[in-house]
């Protein structure tokens, strides 16, 4: 009895810290996103159809960022986590494995897109994009020390620095009126910055002044990480090849149109960098013990809680949505848009089950998993762009994301977690009478008509769960948490 006493206070405990890191994570992170989000109107409106290319270019060289990153920085963060001690030897290895392979992921990218003759008249952006990509493996090796010892604080401050320095650079960009290739020079300033930061926090720390390079030790991580650059690879394939195929398929104005409308979905994407760069450290002290599947569940609900209303509140409002670009060249992305948001309902479950599996080293389930639907998704894109463009290439995705997302839950009900179906049943509810307020209220300005669906969203939520549900603890827990900063 005693041992069942014990597991929810640990739970608990485990909830809290989980929470904190979130908190911290979050703040920074939405500060980054909205400049993030600023930033990429910017870029996507000055460069018009030539946003096709950006986006081709940037999607085509991070389909071989797995070679550079190598599994590694994930790795790194386990590791810490487990055992601080490691962290100076572990942070050294890790540094010198990377260099050496971000100059392979250089002759392997520059070498592809000669063989295959892609994007010939770019080169010089897909070589910038390269430097700016390699510069970002750096970056992701420096927060992942940080997040290896819970710092969430100075991991944010990474990710601010880099928002702020890439609006700064772009905005210089665009009033001197530059071209593609100035745009990207400043993303690679700014990814400069960004490390720049980030020796000066390492340095604070101590742990660079204690570096020692264990050449045995690399040999052991570098096999470890294999399992992590499989799934790396499929996960980046998934990600990158409807952009890709798309830009090959149909060109540039078709990538540009489904580039406009994938900005808006990606701006869910540091919700996710939160979630991953908060458990995968919880999940990895958890190991096999129980609390890591109560954990999974409730980031389960809580990750349907808020990407419901998104989804939904964008496929109806994309309209309104696109005509954030000034120069309205994207009004005709609307479907694209609305296709999109939908593919953000499973993307919860994907997130968090894909992170559970990796924390609890099931990594050959999620392997198989992206290997299933990659080629579901190379078919589907090859069958639908030819047919419908870029609204065909965001019918793939959604039925992508959609099979991955049962396979991955299937995966972790059978390791033993409870999936919320009845959860995830009362979040649609809400969302279909937010859809109805939304409808009823599209004459309305944009900003009026997304608050107000907010607020029946939440209201609707709340009234129809029970005290005892998860979203009144969690306001209960940030209630508490907000009387204590009195």
């Amino acid at each position: 009895m005693r041992a069942e006493k014990a597991l929810p206070d640990a739970s608990r405990t485990e909830a809290h810290k989980i929470a904190r890191n979130s908190l911290l994570l979050g703040v920074g992170d939405a500060i980054a996103m909205a400049m993030g989000f600023v930033t990429t109107i910017l870029v996507t409106d000055y460069l018009g159809e030539n946003y096709g290319v950006f986006i081709g270019a940037q999607r085509f060289t991070l389909m071989f960022l797995v070679i550079a990153e190598f599994g590694l920085a994930p790795l790194l963060i386990r590791r810490i986590a487990k055992n601080r001690a490691t962290a100076g030897t572990a942070f050294t290895n890790v540094l010198m494995m990377q260099t050496g392979l971000c100059m392979l992921y250089g002759l392997v990218t520059m070498a592809a897109a000669v063989s295959i003759d892609y994007l010939p008249e770019h080169r010089v952006a897909l070589l910038l994009l390269v430097a700016v990509n390699v510069l970002g493996v750096f970056a992701s090796t420096q927060a992942g020390l940080f997040e290896g010892f819970e710092l969430m604080g100075r991991a944010s401050a990474l990710a601010i620095a880099r928002a702020v320095a890439t609006l700064a650079g772009v905005s210089v960009a665009v009033l001197s009126n530059g071209g593609l290739e100035e745009i990207i020079f400043a993303y690679l300033v700014a990814r400069s910055a960004q490390i720049l930061l980030g020796v000066g926090l390492s340095f604070r720390m101590g742990v660079v002044r204690r570096l020692s390079p264990k050449f045995n030790d690399m040999r052991v991580m570098l096999r470890e990480a294999l399992l992590f650059v499989v799934a790396g690879a499929a996960y980046m394939a998934l990600r990158s090849i409807d952009v890709v195929m798309l830009s090959h398929i149909a060109g540039a104005e078709e990538t540009a149109r489904y580039g406009a409308a994938l900005n808006f979905i990606e701006v869910t994407l540091p919700l996710i960098y939160v979630a991953q760069r908060s458990l995968l450290p919880a999940f990895s002290r958890l190991g096999e013990r129980s609390e890591g599947e109560g954990v999974a569940r409730d980031t389960l609900h809580v990750f349907s809680a808020l990407l419901v209303p998104a989804a939904i509140g964008l496929a109806i409002l994309a309209s309104e949505a696109l005509k954030l670009y000034p120069n309205r060249t994207f009004d005709d992305s609307a479907n694209v848009l609305s296709l999109l948001s939908i593919s953000l309902l499973p993307l919860g479950p994907i997130v968090v089950c894909a992170i559970f599996l990796t924390g609890f080293n099931r990594m050959w389930t999620l392997i198989l998993a992206y290997m299933l639907t990659l080629p579901i998704l190379v078919i589907a894109n090859a069958f639908l762009i030819p047919m419908a463009g870029a609204e065909g290439a965001a019918i793939a995705t959604l039925l992508a994301h959609g099979m991955l997302a049962v396979i991955l839950l299937r995966a972790v009900r059978l390791l033993g977690v409870e999936v919320p179906v009845a959860a995830f049943l009362r979040h649609m509810v809400a969302g279909l009478v937010m859809a109805g307020t939304l409808v009823a209220l599209a004459e309305f300005s944009f900003p009026l008509v997304v608050m107000a669906g907010t607020i029946v969203y939440f209201a609707t939520l709340f009234a129809i769960t029970g005290r005892d549900s998860l979203e009144h603890r969690i306001m209960a827990m940030i209630g508490d948490s907000l009387r204590r900063l009195r």
